[in-house]
């Protein structure tokens, strides 16, 4: 849904604000999480798709982070900022599977499912009381020069594409590393159960590494001050890399050779997004809000063909359970 929605909730943000389609943003996950804690409830599957539905058609949450950090009027920070932003999900790559796994030791039935279900909706929470209390938001829109617009008008509007030639080969070539990150994500967690044989402690130690891995390297490029890792050079050694490290993990015969090409292709993921973002968020004339809801149009259309791909792969290789 998000591939539809974020044009339109860019196109919201603009008109009013992004900090209002940030806490609604949150407002939608929070009655995502718990539409589908009744489908536990009442065991009915018809629940999690409505559940689904409701936090993918309001998810613009990413989105407006990524303008509020492009509103930095010193382009040369954006990057950076990127990067520190990526080191937090990195973060949240090593502690979010260790939760689960402790929470696994001391509870093994369906509570569990609930719990996951609260802590995901008291984190929402936390968050939207966080960015109505500490987010500012700038009183005008330069890009329009009404301060409010009705809802009805702004829905009725056709989706604004907002691209120039080089700012859409910015995007597809973002669709295309995303693309690639996510086929390695689908590939790397079914490689681990039906290759390597871990079980689920091993499995989770392992997508930890992976945040670990992540996390650093984003450090490492936030603490990049010369930004060394925008020039051309690093940005087709990174692609290159990438392309490679995800046709070797097919190949990976030991859980060293899987890691280290965990480190390379994080790596090259570390140097490439917060970049690319920058650097498409930057070209053009268009509002960096609608910018930014394009974007995550194409992160979410490479999060839907990626797994198409590695599932249609995995049924041809030789760890096919068929």
């Amino acid at each position: 849904m998000q591939i539809l929605s974020a044009p339109f909730w860019g196109q919201v943000a603009i008109a009013l604000n992004k900090k209002k389609v940030l806490l609604f943003s949150y407002l939608g996950s929070i009655l995502g999480y718990t539409t589908c804690m009744l489908g536990i409830y009442f065991k009915e599957i018809t629940f999690f798709f409505i559940g689904s539905f409701i936090s993918g058609t309001t998810g613009s949450n990413m989105a407006m982070v990524n303008a509020f950090i492009s509103q930095d009027e010193n382009r040369k920070h954006w990057s950076q900022i990127y990067s520190l932003f990526g080191g937090v999900i990195g973060l949240a790559w090593i502690i979010g599977p260790q939760a689960v796994k402790l929470i696994m030791l001391k509870i093994d039935n369906f509570n569990l499912y609930y719990l996951v279900l609260i802590i995901c909706t008291c984190i929402s929470i936390m968050n939207f009381i966080s960015v109505k209390i500490n987010l500012k938001e700038e009183k005008e829109n330069s890009y329009f020069k009404f301060k409010k617009a009705n809802f009805f008008t702004i829905f009725s509007k056709k989706p604004t594409v907002p691209f120039n030639k080089k700012s859409l080969f910015i995007l597809m070539y973002m669709f295309c590393i995303y693309f690639s990150w996510f086929y390695f994500l689908k590939f790397f967690q079914v490689i681990l159960f039906d290759k390597f044989y871990l079980d689920e402690t091993k499995c989770i130690e392992m997508t930890s590494f992976l945040g670990l891995s992540c996390a650093v390297w984003q450090l490492l490029r936030f603490l990049n001050y010369k930004n060394w890792f925008e020039k051309k050079f690093w940005l087709t050694l990174s692609t290159a890399l990438m392309a490679a490290s995800t046709v070797f993990l097919m190949y990976a015969t030991t859980i060293n050779e899987l890691m280290i090409t965990v480190i390379v292709i994080s790596f090259s993921y570390s140097v490439i997004i917060p970049s690319v973002v920058a650097l498409f968020l930057s070209e053009g004339d268009g509002a960096k809000e609608l910018k930014a809801s394009w974007y995550q149009s194409a992160q979410s259309l490479a999060k839907i063909l990626s797994p198409l791909l590695s599932g249609y792969v995995l049924s041809y290789s030789e760890i096919s359970p068929i």
